[in-house]
């Protein structure tokens, strides 16, 4: 089993017991929370992607990518980071997971890595209300579809074919804060929502209440 599938395992099976969730049973909405301000970074409501691709080797079977058009230099996730406006660092590198939630509660991070390697960080974020369309689900997914956004050690983001959720997390960050997870890992929390980043590809996603988008 690979380390990102034994993680996911260990994630499900730990949110299974934190909020009573059964087999592959999906997570009920939570209703709308406090608004998520207008994204600084003027992500549109439609991503700019182009192909919906079947998991890479050893990527766990439940994510599909949908992948940009075009990779992006490692400086443009700095970019975007930095766009956010946050001024305070933390750095959770420490810690196998780190699980939070933004003050408003609508969006909930889970940021991992594997018990084997400390090398393939990866970030995945749950937005409970959204007024953007998700694209179609994939005709492979017969699981929750939509409001889940990964990106990990390959750098490529993209929706998540969920059986789980990541929502729950009992740590609020504040507005203006950035989150960081080395090697590759880098997140910022910002009242525009939430923008991740795999910080030596340069991709990640940003998501917020009102847009996300796949860089």
């Amino acid at each position: 089993m690979s380390g990102l599938r034994a993680r996911r395992t260990v994630t499900f099976l730990t949110l299974t017991a934190l909020l009573g969730l059964s087999g592959c049973s999906a997570v009920s909405r939570v209703a709308g929370t406090a608004r998520e301000a207008a994204s600084s970074l003027g992500d549109s409501a439609t991503a700019t992607a182009s192909t919906l691709t079947r998991p890479a080797s050893g990527m766990a079977a439940d994510h599909f990518s949908i992948t940009p058009a075009s990779s992006q230099p490692a400086s443009s996730a700095a970019a975007r980071l930095d766009a956010t406006g946050a001024v305070s660092q933390v750095d959770v590198t420490a810690k196998s997971t780190y699980w939070f939630r933004t003050p408003s509660k609508n969006i909930t991070c889970l940021m991992s890595t594997s018990d084997s390697s400390d090398s393939d960080a990866t970030v995945r974020c749950t937005i409970v209300a959204r007024e953007w369309k998700a694209p179609a689900r994939p005709a492979h997914c017969p699981l929750d579809w939509g409001n889940d956004l990964e990106v990990g050690p390959a750098g490529t983001p993209g929706f998540v074919c969920a059986r789980d959720t990541v929502l729950g997390a009992s740590i609020t960050v504040n507005y203006g804060t950035r989150l960081i997870m080395k090697p590759n890992l880098a997140c910022a929390v910002s009242t525009s929502g939430v923008t991740c980043a795999n910080t030596v590809t340069g991709q990640g996603f940003a998501l917020s209440r009102e847009a996300y988008s796949l860089f």
